[in-house]
């Protein structure tokens, strides 16, 4: 939610994003500027522009991300890969 107060979007605005209502949508941004120790949106917005983009890459069951040419979890368990995933 703090991410589309970024984006520059009212509050109305977010809860049409989110297929919400309205309502309680200043409460999640007072709590996300509680949580943030932000008195102002202004200054959610300046510590989502500092803050790192969450890492969204996709991992293998032990939790390290896998890259192009890395071997599946099918392929590390030795399951046969069918050739439409392959």
């Amino acid at each position: 939610m703090a991410h589309r107060v970024a984006m520059g979007l009212t509050n109305t605005a977010i809860a049409g994003k989110l297929d919400v209502s309205p309502l309680p949508v200043p409460t999640h941004l007072r709590r996300i500027s509680a949580k943030l120790d932000v008195p102002t949106r202004a200054a959610m917005v300046a510590v989502i522009a500092d803050s790192e983009p969450p890492d969204l890459a996709p991992r293998d069951r032990g939790g390290n991300v896998l890259r192009a040419g890395r071997e599946t979890d099918a392929e590390a368990d030795g399951l046969p890969i069918p050739k439409i995933f392959a």
